[in-house]
């Protein structure tokens, strides 16, 4: 395997739909294959998360101390999401070639973390936004049952508040459940109503 089919086969590791601890797993296996490696330490944070693959202790301890020894920051712009370290006795590719090979692998891994870590925090924000939305759309029920029951008891808009939180406390309901049985039976209220005749 060439340099450029390892770089080639990381970088489909990296937009694989696999686990981020799988995809370090497999990187560091296809390093240590590729390069004969000595030792390799892969540990990649993305999303909260930190998968660590490192080449067993009792295999690297059987190997002699090494002639070429990379290590590096996986970041990109401007954030640093782990690291990559390389050890190797003798190495087959020049230094220069090594170096290039091991940051492109370094870029490709954070910028799966980036990606990772970008699609988390799209879903707490989408989970943030249909809380917020939700909220909204009981306080505007809530608002209308004030309206409701003010006009009703003949009391300002805040006491038909109160009332309201009362009731909720009081029935051990969500605030928004006795504001929905407010409307429904105004609803129901106005549906009965016989015109002509004032409602009681």
């Amino acid at each position: 395997m060439s340099l450029s089919e390892l770089i080639s086969e990381i970088s489909s590791l990296t937009v694989s739909g696999k686990r981020t601890q799988v995809v370090v797993s497999e990187t560091r296996a296809a390093i240590e294959k590729r390069l004969g490696a000595a030792r390799v330490q892969v540990v990649l944070q993305a999303g909260g998360r930190t998968a660590v693959s490192e080449t067993p202790e009792d295999e690297s301890k059987k190997k002699g101390a090494p002639s070429f020894l990379f290590s590096n920051a996986i970041r990109v712009r401007g954030s640093e999401y782990g690291w990559l370290q390389v050890d190797l006795e003798q190495p087959k590719d020049s230094a220069h070639l090594l170096l290039s090979t091991l940051e492109t692998i370094s870029r490709l891994l954070a910028l799966r973390a980036e990606r990772v870590s970008i699609h988390e925090e799209n879903q707490r924000l989408h989970a943030n936004a249909a809380a917020i939305r939700s909220a909204i759309a009981a306080s505007k029920i809530v608002s209308r049952a004030a309206g409701v029951v003010a006009a009703i008891r003949h009391v300002p808009f805040e006491q038909a508040l109160v009332w309201i939180q009362d009731e909720a406390v009081r029935s051990k309901r969500p605030v928004a459940d006795i504001a929905e049985r407010v409307l429904l039976y105004q609803e129901n209220r106005e549906r009965l109503a016989v015109p002509g005749v004032p409602a009681a």
